[in-house]
């Protein structure tokens, strides 16, 4: 794929993040990765897995007070069993998981990283080797 349509479908789909993060929360790892988000433009709730309680209480307070959810885990090894455990238990709490834009990041940006922390840098370096900045 050509570095300038990697750019251009990267930038579509966290346009598409922002858009869908104004009324469901996105649930990450850890603070760098909310912090990542948040410099991409999301406004909306950034929920964290990893906020002192164990995995189980975090997905069941979670499930508590939300319909739905955007899984947005790292692509590693750790951030794919932790996505499968989270996903499990909201899905036992009937919330609806979103999986489509981890999974569109990890496309897109795998070559470069397996994190959702770097996808504001993978862009960046996008933009200056096609020109744009």
């Amino acid at each position: 794929m050509r570095i300038q349509d990697r750019l251009e479908q990267m930038e579509d789909v966290v346009a598409r993040l922002r858009r869908e993060n104004a009324t469901t929360p996105i649930l990450v790892e850890g603070s760098r990765d909310r912090d990542a988000l948040q410099r991409l433009g999301c406004t909306g709730r950034i929920l964290l897995v990893h906020d002192g309680e164990p995995l189980i209480q975090t997905a069941d307070r979670i499930a508590e007070d939300n319909e739905a959810v955007i899984l947005l885990l790292d692509w590693d090894r750790t951030g794919g069993s932790i996505h499968h455990r989270v996903k499990e238990v909201l899905e036992t709490h009937a919330v609806d998981c979103d999986v489509s834009f981890r999974r569109q990041f990890a496309r897109l940006a795998t070559k470069e990283t397996r994190a959702v922390e770097d996808i504001p840098n993978v862009i960046e370096r996008l933009r200056r080797r096609v020109g744009v900045v």
